[in-house]
């Protein structure tokens, strides 16, 4: 064997020596990446849950801290509602008066 053709065989052997180094490198990699998107979706289903759970608590510590607020939004709400009664009474009222004047 030639000489050249013998630092051929020994670089190919390093080559590929090296390749399967760096292939087998590559697969180990790939099983961390899919661990880590696997910890991360279950640690993101975590975070979900404990922010739920927090705004629970924030939602219920409002509540303690102005039991008003529930009472303040409806009473908003009633002048909408009065005023709407006050215009069927107000036409009530003129429908009597008109319906007395022709009587009377």
């Amino acid at each position: 064997m030639s000489r050249e053709r013998q630092q051929y065989q020994i670089l190919s052997e390093k080559f590929f020596q090296e390749n399967d180094a760096l292939l087998e490198r590559v697969r180990e990699l790939e099983s961390l990446n899919a661990q880590l998107q696997d910890d991360n979706q279950i640690l993101s289903t975590e975070l979900d849950i404990q922010n739920k759970k927090v705004k629970t608590l924030e939602n219920q510590l409002n509540k303690k801290n102005n039991p008003n607020a529930i009472q303040k939004k409806q009473i908003s709400k009633e002048p909408k509602v009065l005023g709407v009664q006050k215009k069927q009474q107000q036409r009530i009222d003129t429908e009597k008066r008109v319906t007395r004047s022709q009587v009377g």
